[in-house]
């Protein structure tokens, strides 16, 4: 496989090409919005989203009006005066979802590579814990957080003690 470091133009332009052009294409995320469930640095695999149809829970590559690239997972749908919309939010945020055209989503995750495991974005146990943390936040988040706060404050103790 070639490997490539693109600006985010460039990435924009050469990815929206590759899936219009029916083929899928690997891509090493950056940032954080998507914890727990995409680490930055997870390897990702996008196909185009004419092989099947959109379901809540995945999660979508799209072209933002402003040319950017996100990754993020699709939490809805939403009428407005210009058609449906598709509702797209980060799993780790307390933004509001973002609203983007059928036009603008431009690809699904399938896989996730993390290290030497990877992880199938169509498996029913993943799709049902995404389910219940999209349903769940901020809450889920809160929970999943919880156990590390309560280990550091509790070695802060002992050390100070």
């Amino acid at each position: 496989m070639q490997e490539l470091n693109l600006d985010h133009i460039h990435f924009a332009a050469l990815s929206s090409e590759i899936l219009k052009g029916g083929n899928s294409f690997a891509f090493q995320a950056q940032g954080n919005s998507m914890r727990p469930f995409v680490l930055s640095e997870d390897i990702l695999t996008v196909e185009p989203i004419t092989h099947a149809p959109l379901r809540f829970g995945d999660i979508l590559f799209c072209q933002t009006a402003e040319s950017r690239i996100v990754v993020h997972r699709l939490v809805g749908w939403s009428n407005s005066r210009d058609g449906e919309k598709i509702l797209i939010k980060g799993d780790d945020t307390n933004e509001a979802a973002e609203q983007v055209s059928e036009e603008q989503v431009l690809g699904r995750v399938i896989q996730i590579r993390r290290g030497d495991r990877l992880i199938n974005q169509r498996s029913v146990f993943l799709r049902t814990l995404i389910f219940l943390w999209v349903k769940t936040y901020p809450l889920s988040s809160f929970l999943y957080y919880l156990p590390g706060r309560v280990l550091r404050r509790c070695i802060r103790f002992f050390k100070n003690s």
